[in-house]
């Protein structure tokens, strides 16, 4: 009965091993794999009936570690959101890691003589280490993932970190080999507790490296993602101040200039009026446009973006308005429409004179059964051929990366497609 007992806990070891790589990957090395609560217990109870069927099945248990590594990989390669191939190579120091935090209970097993305490089974010893680290690790990461900021968790480690955990990783229990060779040497009594607690705490400052890695990149972003949103709402309220005091001046002048058209129709001269009403509509042409859409933050970049668009000769439209979107933060929107019209800006430049194609930019939004539809469309221009994400170095697309985290926060969905014209297509839930 007891043998019976341990053999389950250790199935659930094996499926608590594949969650806790998928963990790993989403919550240290933030890759972009879709895990919810209902997801991780579909996976392990499905990783579950394989361990039975690898037990059943006469001759399989020598191809339990291939079998084990094909799982792992599929799992990874259809729960992956973009990158799959990648996060499939990331596995590998993501079960380094894994294996690292197995070593560090075993080290304190020994140091505080748990490992006294054996069970022999014919294929095995079992000890509190063989068992009770992946399931305080997979509740560990479970919580991690369900209370840690999504957009802390979604922060990458940048290649050459990748590279350093993984060294660290591969030299780790090398490291404990060699200091277990040197007990069996040294007879000394403070030698072995010594050196155990060493490689915890080189575990434990590991551990510690990444999570302050994390949030520091974390706060990085937050704090550009601020200061992209002060520099527009600068340059909002400069551009108003600048086309106030033109107003100002104009209405100060206004009357004498109506005192004067007025002579000139008095003594029938009516080209004259007409040639001076000409330069009076050129003189206030230059006055900045305002734009309404519903939505203030989007007002405000429009309005820094006038400039380039009206130099660049860009007709904006909009049909519908934004005043569902209030559940937004603003750093959030600020961050949402300025890649979306800077991509929409740069794709209008790639249009050239001799392509006789017009300039624009049209946003479309639509508001039915509390949902938000937005639709933002700019022609193609002579990269039409080009992929549309330029978040991996392709053409159109810089900063699309950000959107999505912003339609994943807000648990939207994004699709952008290329074919006559450029169309990003946005659609929320109205909280």
């Amino acid at each position: 009965m007891i043998e019976l007992i341990i053999n389950i806990l250790i199935i659930l070891v094996n499926v608590s091993a594949v969650l806790n790589v998928l963990l790993i990957l989403k919550v240290f090395f933030g890759t972009s794999i879709k895990l919810t609560n209902r997801i991780l217990l579909f996976v392990g109870g499905l990783y579950f009936v394989v361990n039975i069927a690898i037990g059943i099945i006469p001759g399989m248990l020598p191809f339990l570690t291939l079998i084990v590594f094909a799982f792992m990989v599929v799992s990874i390669f259809v729960l992956s959101q973009e990158k799959r191939i990648s996060n499939c190579f990331l596995a590998i120091p993501a079960a380094l890691m894994y294996v690292q935090w197995g070593s560090m209970f075993k080290l304190v097993e020994r140091l505080v003589g748990l490992d006294k305490f054996v069970y022999h089974m014919p294929e095995m010893d079992v000890t509190v280490s063989t068992i009770l680290p992946d399931y305080i690790l997979l509740a560990i990461m479970i919580v991690l993932m369900n209370k840690v900021n999504k957009e802390l968790l979604a922060t990458k480690f940048t290649k050459a970190e990748g590279i350093i955990i993984t060294i660290i990783c591969i030299i780790y229990p090398v490291v404990v080999a060699f200091f277990n060779y040197l007990d069996g040497q040294i007879n000394h009594v403070l030698f072995s507790p010594f050196w155990l607690i060493v490689m915890i705490l080189i575990n434990v400052a590991v551990i510690y490296s990444v999570a302050h890695r994390k949030k520091a990149a974390y706060y990085k972003k937050v704090a550009n993602n601020q200061r992209q949103q002060f520099q527009a709402e600068y340059d909002y309220f400069k551009d108003y101040k600048e086309n106030n005091v033109d107003i100002i001046k104009f209405r100060h002048d206004f009357n004498n200039h109506m005192l004067v058209i007025k002579g000139m129709f008095e003594k029938g001269q009516f080209d004259r009026a007409n040639e001076y009403i000409e330069k009076l509509s050129a003189a206030t042409g230059g006055l900045k446009k305002t734009y309404v859409t519903g939505h203030e933050i989007l007002d405000m970049i429009l309005k820094s973006k006038a400039a380039a668009m009206e130099e660049a000769g860009i007709d904006f439209s909009m049909e519908g308005n934004l005043t569902a979107l209030d559940f937004m933060e603003d750093v959030d929107a600020c961050i949402l429409f300025s890649n979306i019209i800077d991509n929409a800006i740069e794709a209008n430049l790639n249009v050239s004179e001799s392509q006789e194609i017009k300039r624009y930019i049209k946003l479309s939004v639509k508001t039915v059964n509390k949902m938000i539809y937005i639709q933002l469309s700019n022609p193609c221009g002579e990269d039409k051929d080009a992929k549309v994400n330029k978040t991996n170095g392709d053409v159109h697309g810089i900063g699309l990366q950000n959107v999505k985290e912003i339609v994943e926060k807000y648990e939207g969905q994004m699709d952008a497609e290329k074919e006559e014209e450029y169309v990003v297509k946005l659609c929320f839930g109205i909280k």
